[in-house]
């Protein structure tokens, strides 16, 4: 995963991708099929918190626009490189998740505590310095030695 945000970082974010994106979510939002009203009341709820204005209450979580339409257009790749440079080891988490007592034989000697509302147990543990360092070797794009192919884009033949 970390391999494929450091080639994100070096890549050149093309108009066309995001025009593809915003036709093709155009298409599935004209053409989608109705939902039972139960399910589409608590989904239109769910959605009333988020930013959007009232007139795309409905089609905003849905569709993707092209570059260019948003308000303060322009800066979409500024924000977007933004969050790509944030994404990394050392603000990451991981979580892991087994039913009882599958996660002791996982990784014994952890110290694990209750959780005061559910009562589920967890354990907080740092990443290892050793798997940072592999980490952030590996996501060096230029110097990337591994036999691992990633790519953007359309395929060339």
């Amino acid at each position: 995963m970390f391999r494929y945000l450091s080639l994100l970082r070096t890549a050149k974010f093309e108009a066309y991708h995001q025009k593809e994106m915003a036709t093709l979510s155009s298409v599935r939002f004209q053409f989608a099929e109705k939902r039972r009203p139960d399910k589409y009341a608590t989904w239109i709820a769910e959605h009333m918190s988020w930013p959007l204005p009232p007139e795309r209450l409905v089609s905003g979580p849905q569709l993707i626009r092209e570059w260019g339409t948003y308000e303060g257009s322009g800066r979409e790749e500024v924000t977007i490189r933004r969050y790509l440079e944030s994404f990394r080891i050392s603000e990451s988490r991981s979580f892991l998740m087994a039913k009882e007592g599958e996660h002791r034989r996982a990784r014994s000697g952890l110290q694990w505590v209750k959780e005061p509302w559910y009562g589920t147990d967890y354990s907080v543990v740092r990443f290892e310095e050793s798997f940072i360092d592999q980490v952030r070797l590996g996501c060096d794009w230029q110097s990337l030695t591994t036999k691992l192919i990633l790519r953007l884009g359309r395929r060339s033949e």
